[in-house]
């Protein structure tokens, strides 16, 4: 038995708008390869990122030395761990490959993967992101990593999780996320996380052009706020600049504030820092703007705005 790991599980999982959940009584007991498997996992799996594919052994001596195939030793893995793809080959299930990536990454990468599994887009070898349901949840993946307590990587994990938040829709709503509520010591500016895509009912169907429901991108019920992204995309969308208009018109109808921010507001340090103090004279508690710590910030922004730094 087969089974992909790491960033050739990623990219398997990304391509799936469902997946195969196994049962703990329907896991396979050892999962090896031989060279014989190698050229068919090439031609099923594409090669990611450095031309290698990634699996898993369950056994030192299973290991095996063959070009363009990475085993690494399974370590305790939880029964409820694996999905299956077809015949032979299984796959690492989500909540374990955002375990085998917290062995390998930097904290931020590691968040930004978490905002991505539990979000509604994954993203396309080409860099590009595309709309899916979520692979996974915040809820999920803690009981996963309560079950794997002592393996390698949980503590890294756990860290990781209590920054993450569901629902976001693209990796800029994640960027932005991850920019206004990541603490300052980590370069954020420690706001309370939103609730992301958060639902809306227009009081008025015929009034909303027909639109009965819309999302917020970002969304702080305590403090009435909702927070929108446009991406450059849309500068020229006229639809788009409708749609948006309608939608802060009705928000504001429910007394609702908006704050829109462009993606220059967001790239720009300066314009962003204005932004952020006007989401916070909407705090309930008048708390001077936190400032994050320089150097984490440009980390922050490095990690989050450039696509370089995304995992493929």
């Amino acid at each position: 038995m087969i089974a992909l790991s790491h960033t050739s599980a990623l990219r398997y999982l990304r391509s799936q708008s469902e997946i195969k959940r196994l049962s703990p009584s329907k896991t396979p007991s050892a999962f090896g390869i031989s060279r014989y498997d190698a050229p068919r996992l090439a031609q099923r799996f594409d090669a990611v990122g450095d031309g290698t594919v990634h699996v898993l052994v369950t056994e030192q001596r299973r290991r095996r030395s063959i070009s363009s195939v990475t085993c690494h030793l399974a370590e305790k893995i939880p029964p409820n761990g694996f999905t299956h793809i077809e015949g032979d080959i299984f796959c690492s299930s989500p909540e374990l490959c955002f375990l085998q990536m917290a062995r390998v990454l930097p904290l931020l990468q590691l968040i930004k993967l978490g905002f991505e599994l539990c979000g509604c887009y994954a993203l396309a070898p080409d860099g590009r992101a595309i709309e899916q349901p979520a692979l996974t949840s915040k809820d999920r993946i803690d009981d996963f990593l309560r079950s794997a307590k002592g393996a390698r990587g949980v503590a890294q994990a756990r860290q990781a999780l209590a920054h993450i938040v569901e629902g976001s829709a693209s990796p800029r709503e994640t960027a932005l996320a991850m920019l206004l509520c990541l603490p300052p010591c980590r370069g954020g500016y420690g706001f309370s996380k939103p609730q992301m895509n958060y639902p809306v009912c227009a009081p008025d169907p015929r009034r909303a052009h027909g639109v009965r429901q819309f999302y917020c991108d970002l969304f702080w019920p305590s403090w009435n706020l909702a927070v929108e992204y446009d991406s450059k995309a849309h500068h020229s969308d006229e639809r788009k600049i409708v749609e948006d208009q309608t939608r802060s018109t009705i928000l504001t109808s429910l007394g609702i504030s908006v704050i829109s921010l462009r993606a220059q507001q967001v790239d720009d340090p300066v314009r962003f820092e204005h932004a952020a103090s006007a989401i916070a004279a909407h705090r309930k508690r008048k708390r001077p703007l936190p400032k994050p710590d320089t150097v984490q910030q440009d980390i922050l922004r490095e990690f989050t705005l450039n696509s370089a730094f995304d995992i493929r």
